[in-house]
């Protein structure tokens, strides 16, 4: 990434030079990465880890794995979670 940077740097210019439209638009959308660069550490610097009760894993049963969806041609694991929704 710090190579990629530094190219980044030397061809500054010559892009400005090459693609100006391009090089406009970067630079006006750089605030909205900023922003969402932010948010996003702070997301991920406060997420707390949740530990279900015993209760509520055994009221849900065994996990679904990706064997048993790629098993269920008929999508019936799908659909019982539609069907017994409210």
């Amino acid at each position: 990434m710090i190579e990629a940077l530094k190219r980044r740097r030397r061809d500054y210019w010559r892009d400005w030079k090459e693609l100006p439209w391009t090089q406009l638009w970067q630079h006006m959308v750089l605030p909205l990465f900023l922003v969402f660069f932010v948010v996003n550490r702070f997301v991920v610097w406060t997420a707390q880890t949740v530990t279900w009760p015993q209760a509520i894993r055994e009221a849900l049963g065994a996990p679904i794995t990706d064997a048993d969806l790629a098993a269920d041609t008929l999508h019936t694991l799908r659909s019982a979670v539609e069907t017994s929704a409210p």
